[in-house]
């Protein structure tokens, strides 16, 4: 049963307990990343 209804997603196991309902998913698409972007911060000098 696809209880999110949402095409992206597999939904893998539901459960509840008396206060909370979990709902546990995997993509269907591959995940991207990217690449980590290194900024050089420098604060202002006083004049």
């Amino acid at each position: 049963m696809d209880i999110l209804n949402l095409l992206q997603l597999t939904v893998l196991s539901i459960s509840e307990n008396e206060h909370d309902i979990l709902i546990q998913v995997e993509t269907n698409t591959p995940t991207y990343s990217l690449p980590s972007l290194w900024v050089r911060y420098e604060p202002l000098q006083a004049e």
